[in-house]
């Protein structure tokens, strides 16, 4: 798919659910979704199967964060500093851990780095765009990441 924007997910999925709807029901018998975190995918997804259950991989959680991090700035800060690096590996392994202790464990790595005053020499505005991402990547209601 050359875009990757709402309006062309709508158009592919919309032609899948109408393959693959039950003809009893009208409705697609789909229980789960596993999905790379394109946003697009994921809003049109809760659109048109709200009943399913949205799924990420550990690897493209990574890459998200990781593609986010370099967008706010910092790339280079991660490769040159210890404590920047630190954190973001451990925001990084949030999916590791039981899904009911992610949000504790994530309040946890914002205090114990000062609402990311450790971050980038003490530029806490990227620490604060930092968390912001984590918080929209890992902690949304009704998906899991294996």
């Amino acid at each position: 798919m050359s875009h990757k924007r709402k309006k062309d997910y709508k158009a592919v999925f919309g032609k899948l659910i109408e393959i693959i709807e039950d003809p009893i029901s009208g409705y697609p018998k789909v229980e789960e979704i596993m999905s790379d975190f394109e946003a697009a995918v994921w809003v049109t997804l809760k659109e048109l199967l709200p009943q399913s259950k949205m799924k990420g991989c550990g690897f493209h959680l990574n890459q998200a964060m990781f593609k986010n991090m370099k967008k706010i700035g910092l790339g280079p800060i991660y490769n040159k500093d210890d404590a920047t690096r630190t954190v973001c590996r451990q925001l990084m392994s949030l999916n590791l851990l039981p899904a009911e202790k992610i949000s504790k464990q994530f309040y946890v790595i914002v205090e114990e780095n000062g609402n990311g005053s450790n971050i980038r020499y003490g530029h806490q505005q990227h620490g604060r765009c930092l968390w912001n991402i984590v918080a929209q990547i890992t902690m949304q209601k009704g998906t899991t990441i294996p």
